[in-house]
């Protein structure tokens, strides 16, 4: 069994709000990012009548069985000298829990793996706005004026952000 496992199955039967699972060779930064940011989901989670505790990692984890996935957030952090890094804290969890926090449209979390480097560019281009200007990148200036870029976001609106990570592939 690994440790994933039996986290997510500690997740399920407990009352805890978050959990994380940090793989002994991550930076204690990195680690604490992770901690922070479950509490995080779990607290927004809530107030949408989500409950049950979030279970993160500073990396990739291993997905132990059938029925789970990964979730990537993409996330910027202060780094020394006040520099930006941007990153991504996962999100290990059951098919139905996804389900019941995206009820959007089938989504390939796959792909969005695969093509996870430009969403955290596009991160960058917005802080530095630096945008391409393009009708989708217009979109997305108005979606940001009343909500942060999460991964929630990327998935609620892929006309807008697919041509945008198309576009930064090409180039």
């Amino acid at each position: 069994m690994t440790a994933m496992w039996i986290v997510l199955a500690a997740a399920r039967r407990s009352r805890a709000a978050a959990m994380t699972v940090i793989p002994a060779d991550v930076p204690l930064p990195d680690a604490g990012l992770a901690v922070t940011f479950a509490g995080h989901l779990h607290a927004i989670r809530c107030r949408r009548g989500l409950y049950g505790a979030c279970v993160t990692s500073p990396v990739a984890p291993p997905l132990p069985g059938p029925h789970l996935c990964r979730v990537p957030h993409p996330v910027t952090v202060e780094g020394p000298e006040r520099t930006w890094r941007d990153t991504v804290v996962w999100e290990a969890m059951t098919t139905d829990r996804f389900h019941a926090w995206h009820s959007g449209g089938f989504v390939d979390l796959g792909e969005l793996e695969a093509r996870l480097p430009h969403p955290l560019t596009l991160r960058g281009a917005i802080r530095d706005g630096t945008l391409p200007d393009t009708p989708q990148a217009l979109l997305l200036r108005n979606l940001l004026r009343t909500r942060y870029l999460s991964i929630r976001l990327v998935l609620q609106h892929p006309h807008v952000f697919n041509p945008l990570i198309d576009l930064m592939e090409a180039s």
